[in-house]
């Protein structure tokens, strides 16, 4: 199983990504990309890579251990960005603060997978975000694109309230996420 750990934007900062990523898809006619269904769209904590199905009842214990010393928490959504750079466009991503809580998680969810032999593959400073558009051929970046980008402020904020394990399987059409277990903050 391929797997990672994530937390999904509430219902209404999810209808405000659409809504804004079908805005930016307009905007960026001409390009070749690729939008995740909102079923997909979520924050990162971890990529576990594949997994033994057979060691899942420890994974999820680990994540409930980790869940229960965590508070629900929230953060700002920041202008849009693509990445890894303006010249070098391979996604468009919405930073999110990196806030005490998100980064106590992230740290407190990296020792605990360590012990279970789970290694980050992209170790170094977390940055929570969550991607919006995979770029798979760009076009011209003009100043309507990047004040579009740069002026719009989420009103929604990205509410963390669970750990969520997903798997991901990988299709022509694009990746399937399916959640496998939930594990609330208090």
């Amino acid at each position: 199983m391929r797997l990672f750990l994530a937390s999904t934007p509430p219902p209404p900062l999810l209808k405000e990504i659409t809504g804004y990523t079908y805005n930016l898809k307009k905007k960026l006619s001409g390009w070749e990309l690729r939008i995740p269904p909102p079923g997909n769209i979520h924050m990162t904590y971890a990529f576990i890579g594949n997994f033994d199905p057979d060691k899942i009842a420890d994974l999820k214990e680990t994540i409930k251990a980790v869940s229960s010393g965590i508070e629900k928490f929230s953060l700002q959504a920041g202008p849009v960005s693509f990445f890894p750079s303006e010249r070098k466009i391979s996604g468009v991503w919405i930073p999110l603060e990196a806030a005490e809580a998100v980064v106590s998680l992230k740290d407190r969810l990296d020792e605990e997978l360590l012990k279970l032999g789970i290694r980050q593959t992209h170790p170094g400073e977390y940055k929570p975000h969550i991607t919006i558009i995979r770029v798979k051929r760009k076009g011209g970046v003009d100043e309507d694109i990047r004040e579009y980008m740069q002026n719009y402020y989420f009103k929604y904020v990205m509410r963390c309230s669970a750990i969520e394990l997903f798997e991901s399987k990988l299709l022509p059409r694009g990746a399937v996420y399916r959640k496998v277990f939930s594990a609330e903050l208090i």
